[in-house]
């Protein structure tokens, strides 16, 4: 297993989004690369999809950016609702359901704190 792959270990295999639970799988690099997508949310099936071989940073940022769209589908905002938000609502959402979220899915947020605080590795000269 090579260092980038230990930044997956401890990746929930599920988190609640709202009242939904969702199944969090991680892809092969091939099969997301062919998709085009780093990662993915299937809101009908409740999946979150999640690419292979990220760097922590990038693993942290798909992880947290498939969760909200989550959040979109559960609390019905964005350009799936029937009317649209402005900055102020999409903010107040958006804080309620991150928060939430931390604390539905404990596991997941220290697992997303460990892995993106990752510093990458310097170069030695």
């Amino acid at each position: 297993m090579n260092g980038l792959e230990l930044h997956y270990i401890g990746i929930p295999k599920n988190v609640k989004i709202g009242n939904f639970w969702f199944d969090v799988q991680v892809v092969d690099k091939d099969h997301a690369e062919a998709g085009g997508f780093l990662g993915s949310t299937c809101p009908s099936e409740q999946r979150i999809l999640i690419g292979a071989g990220q760097k922590p940073q990038n693993l942290a940022d798909t992880f947290i950016h498939e969760v909200m769209h989550g959040m979109c589908w559960a609390r019905e905002i964005g350009d799936r609702s029937e009317h649209k938000l402005e900055e102020e609502d999409y903010v107040t959402h958006f804080a309620h359901a991150i928060c939430q979220f931390w604390q539905d899915n404990p596991e997941a947020v220290k697992w997303w704190a460990r892995i993106n605080a990752t510093q990458p590795e310097l170069d030695s000269e």
